[in-house]
């Protein structure tokens, strides 16, 4: 969903809908345009619409000297521009297609950058290259790139950029891994994906730590004897046979101190080699590519210990980039975990290091302000810490708080103050932790040493849940407004059977709930949205197309948009003052629940 000040622009099933929404009252439908495949993101850009869609594409691959092409079935992503100078009757320009799966997206002043996903595709001593089709003629063939790591498994990553004005189009790709996050600075991209070397690696690691780890530990006549054989040119299986004679007789001699001795330290050795390999293998490697007004040219690559959450976990701040991550693997001694932050110069090697931050614990949200970094972690208590970046060669933690529940999204509220959502937690019976409602927290920062909650607000009982926990777009917020609305589907009663379906279900409240915040205040409820009606609000409901997805206001009225329908609310006393039907299929269902 996009607005102007003027029309909301949002995508309802496979239809963009396009609304003039200011003001309220006269609010009414102006266009639909249906598109082919499922809608992915969408930009506003003047008199300029870009929207990208997936789609099933049935394909063809001509193998290298055969008699008939092979059919390759793929996701194709597309690109549809459109000219809404007139927003009664947007005019379809151009129709961009990369074969793959729709990534991330992007939109720089003019140029909108996307990225597209795509496996491998080998098949009789062809692979299937990355092409840019304008409708079903191709029009550019990417450079492709690859690097010096190996992969397990290998995807174009195809970086293509639009002027969304003029229509040119420009685009490279890269063999990656499977990626997980994206950053995107003004001027770089940044894409991450865990590293993951080949299985034969770790084949040749296992007889790499019988050499080195447990052939030392022997006696020496035992080490000679090995060592000869290992250097011989008899194959593996004869080499190991004649080395595990060499073992079992050298063990045999032993007295039962002996055993006992060699035994205690092979296992230490053994685990001190396995947590650094370990250590090794639990990587993230950040891929850096430069943008500039729609060219597209790769930079360097860095690795760092630990894997990412998500976008808030990195940050380019001049010419450094930060990062932060947890870290986590299993050893002999079992689950090993903990949390790190790193400061990268411009060719990402690591400047920086604050590292085995709060063992046994996970990060849960992040947010990097100016020189600060807010992190949360969590297993039975939030500790919020603030980490002091000032100096990119020596991070350090300022201060730290430690209270029930934890965040799952971190919003600056002003300098000295932080708007924190997650989920409220108590102690159980069984000596666990339960999770309860949704916890909206303001902490003041302004003390880094000793950051204080100054106040707390819960929202339902267990299994209350909030899109802006997963998607920070759901979450609106504006000081100068006194507003804070998130969506909320919120348990509202103990489960109750229901004749009707022969089980057990529980009531569920969906709507936006809308909030006054200030340190002075804190959290003041300002009123409720709900899109459903009265009898809806009586069934069993959960991720119904009424549920509120997000929101948005012009001027003093606040919009509150579902799959099915907009409403419009005022903003000085949350009444309701109009809305509008959305065009809405309900026997259309996708991936992600009504849309």
């Amino acid at each position: 969903m996009k607005n102007d000040g003027k029309y909301i622009y949002t995508l309802a099933q496979n239809k963009i809908v396009i609304i003039d929404a200011f003001p309220a009252d006269d609010a009414k439908i102006l266009s639909e345009i249906t598109v082919d495949g499922r809608p992915r993101d969408m930009f506003v850009n003047g008199n300029r619409l870009i929207v990208f869609t997936e789609d099933n594409n049935g394909d063809f691959v001509f193998p290298q000297y055969d008699y008939m092409p092979q059919p390759r079935y793929s996701i194709k992503t597309t690109a549809l521009i459109y000219d809404i100078t007139d927003r009664k009757k947007p005019e379809k320009m151009e129709n961009y297609s990369i074969k793959g799966n729709y990534f991330r997206s992007r939109m720089i002043g003019d140029y909108v950058y996307f990225i597209v996903k795509d496996e491998l595709y080998y098949y009789n001593n062809v692979v299937d290259m990355p092409v840019i089709k304008q409708g079903s003629v191709k029009v550019m063939a990417p450079d492709v790139y690859y690097f010096d790591n190996p992969e397990q498994n290998y995807v174009f990553h195809t970086i293509a950029s639009i002027n969304i004005k003029s229509n040119n189009v420009n685009a490279k790709s890269f063999m990656m891994g499977y990626s997980d996050n994206l950053y995107v600075s003004e001027n770089n991209i940044y894409i991450t994906y865990r590293k993951n070397l080949p299985v034969r690696y770790y084949e040749i690691e296992r007889e790499e730590r019988f050499y080195k780890v447990i052939v030392p530990l022997l006696p020496k006549d035992a080490q000679d004897k090995i060592n000869a054989i290992k250097d011989s040119a008899l194959d593996s299986y004869e080499k190991w046979d004649k080395i595990s004679s060499i073992m079992e007789e050298t063990y045999n001699r032993m007295s039962e101190k002996e055993k006992k001795d060699y035994v205690t330290s092979v296992d230490k050795a053994v685990s001190d080699y396995e947590i650094k390999l370990a250590q090794e293998r639990e990587k993230t490697v950040i891929q850096k590519i430069r943008i500039n007004k729609g060219d597209i040219e790769y930079m360097t690559k860095g690795e760092v210990p630990g894997s990412l959450l998500n976008q808030f976990s990195m940050d380019e701040a001049g010419d450094y980039f930060r990062v932060a991550t947890t870290s986590q693997f299993w050893t002999r001694e079992g689950n090993v975990q903990y949390n790190n932050v790193y400061v990268m110069d411009k060719d990402l090697g690591i400047t920086g290091k604050l590292e085995k931050i709060a063992p046994d614990e996970r990060i849960y949200s992040t947010r990097f302000i100016g020189n600060r970094l807010y992190m949360v972690t969590f297993k039975r208590i939030d500790p919020l810490f603030v980490i002091d970046l000032s100096d990119p060669k020596e991070p350090q933690i300022l201060g730290e708080l430690k209270i029930p529940g934890f965040s799952d999204y971190l919003h600056p509220y002003d300098e000295n103050h932080i708007i924190g959502v997650g989920k409220e937690t108590a102690d159980n019976e069984w000596g666990g932790v339960s999770i309860k409602g949704v916890k909206l927290s303001l902490f003041d920062v302004s003390d880094v040493n000793n950051p204080k909650q100054v106040d707390m607000y819960e929202i339902g009982e267990a299994g209350t849940d909030s899109e802006a926990l997963r998607d920070h777009k759901a979450f609106l917020f504006d000081k100068t407004k006194n507003l804070l609305v998130i969506p909320i589907r919120e348990i509202t009663g103990k489960e109750q059977y229901d004749s009707r379906y022969g089980y057990y279900m529980q009531k569920v409240w969906q709507g936006a709930y809308v909030f006054g915040v200030s340190p002075a205040d804190g959290f003041k409820l300002k009123g409720k949205i709900s899109h459903l009606d009265d009898y809806e609000e009586s069934q069993f409901y959960w991720n119904s197309p009424g549920a509120v997805r997000r929101s948005l206001y012009m001027d003093d009225m606040l919009y509150t948009v579902s799959a099915r329908k907009i409403k419009m609310n005022s903003l000085d006393n949350i009444t309701g003052i109009n809305s509008i039907d959305l065009p809405f299929d309900k026997n259309q269902y996708y991936e992600y629940g009504w849309r």
